[in-house]
């Protein structure tokens, strides 16, 4: 009797806490939709420049409370599952049709198109058969552009080893083609370098920013001291603070102009609308990016709602054969390919508690990783050259 009473005990306080996270997310949508509902879309160029006027402070004065809005609501949910809190899967796929919305800027679109029907024989084999036909309206042809040496961007005043040069070109060419990748280097090759130096060499052949760097606190510092080092004629801000803080970067952002914008997971999340609804993010990089291999997760879903052309995660973390993990890291490379849907292949495919592990999907995935990711380690590089700064009379 006693065990019945816990087990009905443990079942009562999972559907209690489902209920919750239910009322959660329908409060928050309706906070959403209260607040478009209150006031056209601004353009891009609107949005860039100060507001002004009566209008401007009950604009401002909407998108705050709106912000405060959601902060009320995530608290509510600080006792979920991880830091950021848990989201139920409706309120993922109706952000996943946000986001598989067009979004402006994009002549990638095209080539990326080019680039997915090319390599199609790839990604097909880890789609399940009903859903291949998102490749029907793909045109395969001369569009595929090769790989190529490249020289070191002029903003980089630095000697990049030969391995990084060859990242960096590995980076240049998924830019290319509109293609999205990860950078997967052992901890210690230069992964921050490299990455810099691929935004360098995008500013300077048409891709211009604004470019979103998201990282943990703890190398934020390191960051901002590499793009000084490093790119000395970037201008970057730190969006990082407490709340009162951020209010004064929002209105500096109005003010100015910047190349890259640097800020942490939390802050993201915290400033979830701010991100989202700035409009024209060229590029959106995201440092120790396994940190959304939980697709359920608060920071995901923030995560995967920011419009960007490109988008790279960068990880010195193998990816283990865990194919839940990998389809979260998929799924916000490629969502219009690797969609809601696609996840449960992979979740069928690797599943511990079941007892399944699918060699066939297994190799597929790392036939993909092996297009779309680059990963050396330290044991296969030569170190031996240190990254020196130029001097430029």
């Amino acid at each position: 009797m006693r065990n019945l009473t816990q087990a009905v005990g443990h079942t009562f306080r999972k559907l209690k806490k489902q209920g919750k996270m239910q009322q959660r997310s329908q409060r928050r949508a309706a906070v959403s939709k209260s607040y478009a509902e209150s006031e056209p879309e601004m353009s891009e160029s609107e949005e860039e420049e100060p507001v002004k006027g009566r209008s401007g402070k009950r604009a401002k004065t909407r998108a705050m409370s709106e912000e405060e809005d959601f902060e009320m609501l995530d608290r509510e949910g600080e006792d979920e599952e991880d830091d950021f809190g848990v989201i139920d899967k409706e309120a993922i796929q109706q952000s996943t049709r946000s986001r598989e919305k067009p979004i402006k800027h994009t002549p990638a679109v095209s080539t990326r198109s080019a680039f997915l029907a090319h390599h199609r024989a790839l990604f097909e084999p880890l789609l399940p058969p009903n859903l291949t036909n998102v490749f029907t309206h793909m045109k395969d042809g001369d569009a595929v552009i090769p790989k190529k040496p490249i020289d070191t961007p002029k903003a980089i005043v630095a000697t990049l080893k030969d391995y990084q040069l060859k990242g960096l070109e590995f980076l240049a060419w998924l830019v290319h083609n509109g293609a999205n990748g990860i950078l997967g280097d052992e901890m210690g090759l230069g992964k921050t370098l490299q990455t810099i130096s691929m935004l360098a060499y995008m500013k300077e052949n048409g891709y211009a920013p604004p470019y979103l760097v998201v990282c943990p606190l703890s190398v934020l510092s390191s960051w901002e001291a590499e793009i000084k080092r490093w790119a000395p004629s970037f201008k970057f801000i730190r969006f990082h603070g407490p709340t009162n803080e951020r209010a004064n970067i929002k209105k500096r952002c109005l003010r100015e102009k910047f190349d890259i914008y640097l800020t942490t997971y939390e802050q993201l999340v915290a400033e979830s609308g701010w991100f989202s609804q700035k409009r024209g993010w060229r590029c959106v990089v995201l440092d120790e990016g396994h940190k959304i291999k939980n697709e359920k997760s608060n920071v995901s879903n923030v995560v995967y709602g920011i419009p960007s052309t490109y988008r790279f995660i960068l990880t010195g973390t193998p990816l283990q054969n865990n194919m839940q993990e990998l389809w979260a890291l998929l799924h916000y490379l490629y969502p219009t390919v690797f969609t809601p849907p696609t996840a449960k292949y992979f979740f069928d495919s690797f599943n511990l508690a079941k007892g399944t592990y699918n060699t066939s999907a297994i190799e597929h995935a790392r036939k993909l990783l092996d297009l779309i990711m680059l990963r050396r380690l330290k044991s296969h590089v030569d170190l031996s050259i240190p990254p020196k700064e130029e001097h430029i009379s």
